[in-house]
């Protein structure tokens, strides 16, 4: 009896038990269906077939710094590919991610963080364009949990829907969701007809009629012969295998090359880099080169999966289609193998276009990588000389080596000095200093990438603690925020106006201050650092913050808000500052959010820069610092 409770099942390895075993399999789907009274009837809207040759789906930050150019605003989407094509072949789908893990920090929600970007939803709209004319489809984030924050005014599906049809987008991804809950498929067919869903985990079976995408993540028992519940019910259904934070990918890769679905490429997981290596993105161009010409082959085609081989280490499958036989080889061990074919019909090597022909024809499956090839009779030899030659057009990629993110570096620190400490501040004498800060455990990590290295489903919770040996020469921090009044007399004095004017103080009403000695919010590290030039003072570092604040009694002013320090770092990647302090907002309701409440000195949050209107925030002021040199 097969067991498909599970998303994934293990084929036997003894060749005796093979056809007993694909019996069993095929009377299990038939028995599903039946059940389910499956059709499938949304795979074959001409809106949604291109999910069934989307093997190759990425995922991108917004905010990454090869999709993003922070100086001019503008989005690097044509570099992004291009770069994507020389390493591995190419995307066929892009989720573009906006909030997590920045969300939380204020009240602002999901959709406020689409609308935020540079040129907002028209920009949205531009970059889904420049993918469709890549032949790259678009997909959007939605998050279910977030419930915490600011009201949208209309149910989520009825946001989403006016979302996708603002920005053309192609496919939704059910951020945590197993499938798409309530009415959101029918509020997104009102306005975009077909739309892919595309869920994070396990789609239930009954609900593979209505999402032609998923994730299988963190997928266990790879190193065995694994064929995927969902793609053996209805082949049509994409499935990406992916685990995010694995350093080696080449099980996902050969997974997928033998069940005939795809995978899931990121590398700049929430700000932690974690990229592929030179021989993934080699394997991954090599089934490339198959996987776009013979797509049909593994939506339309007879599945055989796991066809016993004579080595331990190999698997294959062979799909039939227009009277073609597509057969995949996967070689999980580290020697070549050579695999007899069987002898009476006309073979080709489909990746090197050699014919295989012969009393004992055999193909040759290089170690830890694929092989590809096809059998075929006279009367389909047409179509088998058009794949094959489709095949032969297609470019190989040309990866370079992995290369990991260099330390964060302090992008730079405003420099201000006085002979004595100013009345009222607090002093710290020059010396040598330990600073043990401890951060929440997230995907972004501290300072350094998150330290998830093959890992899966971690706890998020546990706190992590990064000391720090600092030097400090003598220093003197303020005693209080800089307050709203004070920010104002410096816009009228200097003159000052930012570049990008995106939110600048959003919460002054007509250019006033709403609460004269509240910290002034709604300044980003630009706004911030101005006020320090022309006050002839500068942000402390985050470590002097800490320490200072932890030897004194300051005050937070009339209400508390994290603090930007000095602390501007890039790893190349993802562009950060730290946060001391915390708020006054309430502990959020998801362990999804960024860190709330007050939180004690040595707290300290890792805040991704993005742009200035997003940078800005209701929760976040600054104050003062400055070095004695007496």
């Amino acid at each position: 009896m097969i067991d498909f409770t599970e998303e994934l099942s293990v084929a036997p390895t003894v060749a005796a038990e093979h056809a007993g075993w694909i019996r069993a399999i095929r009377r299990w789907r038939d028995a599903a269906r039946t059940s389910l009274g499956y059709g499938g009837k949304r795979y074959a809207l001409p809106e949604s077939t291109w999910t069934q040759s989307a093997f190759v789906c990425g995922l991108v930050m917004l905010w990454e710094e090869a999709f993003f150019d922070p100086s001019s605003g503008e989005f690097l989407v044509e570099d992004f590919l291009d770069v994507a094509e020389r390493e591995y072949g190419g995307l066929d789908a892009l989720i573009l991610w906006h909030a997590y893990p920045r969300i939380g920090f204020d009240d602002r929600n999901q959709f406020d963080f689409y609308r935020g970007i540079p040129g907002g939803l028209d920009a949205l709209a531009d970059i889904v364009g420049r993918l469709h004319r890549r032949g790259v489809r678009a997909v959007l984030d939605y998050n279910p949990w977030d419930t915490d924050t600011r009201p949208e005014g209309a149910p989520d599906e009825e946001a989403l829907a006016k979302l996708v049809k603002r920005t053309g987008a192609d496919a939704i991804f059910l951020d945590t969701l197993a499938r798409a809950e309530g009415t959101l498929l029918t509020a997104l067919d009102a306005v975009s007809p077909g739309i892919a869903l595309q869920s994070e985990l396990d789609v239930p079976l009954d609900q593979v009629a209505n999402h032609a995408l998923s994730w299988v993540q963190w997928p266990k028992n790879l190193d065995q012969h694994v064929l995927l519940r969902n793609k053996w019910f209805e082949p049509r259904q994409m499935q990406h295998l992916v685990r995010r934070w694995h350093e080696s990918h080449r099980d996902e890769l050969l997974t997928a090359w033998i069940n005939g679905t795809g995978v899931v490429v990121w590398e700049n997981v929430f700000g932690s880099w974690y990229p592929w290596s030179l021989e993934d993105k080699a394997l991954l161009g090599t089934m490339r080169r198959v996987q776009r010409p013979a797509a049909r082959f593994f939506s339309d085609g007879d599945w055989n999966p796991y066809v016993p081989t004579s080595h331990g280490g190999l698997s294959a499958s062979s799909w039939h289609l227009n009277d073609i036989f597509l057969w995949t080889f996967a070689n999980r061990s580290d020697a070549s193998l050579s695999e007899p074919l069987s002898a009476g019909s006309h073979w080709v090597d489909l990746l090197s276009g050699r014919e295989l022909d012969g009393l004992m024809p055999s193909i040759e499956v290089p170690g830890g990588g694929i092989a590809c090839a096809i059998n075929f009779a006279g009367d389909s030899a047409d179509a088998a000389h058009q794949l094959i030659e489709e095949v032969r057009r297609v470019a190989s990629p040309t990866p370079s080596p992995r290369q990991p993110a260099p330390p964060p570096a302090r992008v730079s620190v405003l420099q201000a000095t006085a002979k004595s400490s100013p009345d009222g501040w607090h002093a710290v004498s020059a010396g040598d200093y330990t600073c043990t800060s401890t951060f929440r455990l997230r995907e972004c990590g501290d300072y350094e990438r998150a330290r998830l290295e093959d890992s899966v489903e971690p706890d998020f919770s546990p706190d992590v603690a990064v000391e720090r040996n600092i030097h400090f020469e003598e220093f003197a921090l303020a005693p209080t925020p800089v307050s709203n009044e004070e920010y104002d007399e410096f816009l009228r004095d200097s003159g000052y106006r930012p570049a990008d004017s995106q939110n600048f103080l959003r919460s002054w009403i007509g250019g006033t201050p709403d609460d004269p000695t509240a910290p002034v919010t709604w300044v980003d590290l630009t706004d911030a650092r101005a006020y320090c030039r022309w006050a002839g003072t500068r942000l402390p570092t985050e470590d002097e913050w800490q320490v200072a604040m932890a030897e004194a009694t300051v005050s937070y002013g009339s209400r508390r808000v994290w603090e930007w320090t000095e602390s501007e770092y890039t790893d190349g990647h993802t562009r950060f500052a730290i946060l001391k302090g915390g708020s006054d907002l309430a502990a959020a309701n998801s362990h999804w959010y960024a860190e709330r409440g007050p939180l004690a000195p040595d707290r300290s949050a890792k805040f991704l820069l993005f742009h200035p209107g997003l940078d800005r925030s209701s929760v976040i002021g600054f104050r003062c610092a400055i070095t004695i040199l007496r």
